[in-house]
Order: C-alpha cells, then sequence, then structure tokens
C-alpha cells in the first residue's frame, strides 16, 4: 500500500469515526428530550385537572368514532 493510500484509508477511517461521534451525541440528546416529555406527559397525566376531564375526553374520543354504517363498504361508492 503506497503513502498516499494510506493517508485516504486514514482520512476515511477518521471521517467516519467523526460522523459516529456525531450521530452517538445525536441519540444521547434525542433520549434525553424523550426522558424529559415522558417526564412532562406523566404530570399532566397525573394532574388534577386532567383527571377531572377525562370522561370529557372519553366521551368526545366516541363521539370522533364512525358509526358502522358510515364504514360499510356500500357507502365508499
Amino acid at each position: 500500500m503506497s503513502a498516499e493510500n494510506h493517508d485516504r484509508s486514514l482520512a476515511a477511517l477518521a471521517e467516519e469515526r467523526n460522523e459516529l461521534w456525531a450521530q452517538a451525541h445525536r441519540v444521547k440528546a434525542l433520549e434525553r428530550d424523550a426522558a424529559e416529555l415522558r417526564g412532562l406527559l406523566a404530570a399532566r397525566e397525573a394532574s388534577l385537572s386532567w383527571r377531572l376531564t377525562a370522561p370529557l375526553r372519553r366521551r368526545r374520543a366516541r363521539q370522533d368514532r364512525p358509526t358502522p354504517n358510515e364504514t360499510s363498504s356500500a357507502n365508499r361508492a
């Protein structure tokens, strides 16, 4: 292997290492963000206002669901 090929190989390896290092840091940042969001969601779901309004959200979810007649293949024509 010539010195020039050796230098190119080393440069390619260094570039790959740097990219992997950057990816690893992005993954860690995303994991921290996800953990923070899970904590915020847990706090919201544990709040008194969230628990008191749960019946309203359930009622709304039932109203938003299509009825069997709306989902039948005859109505899709």
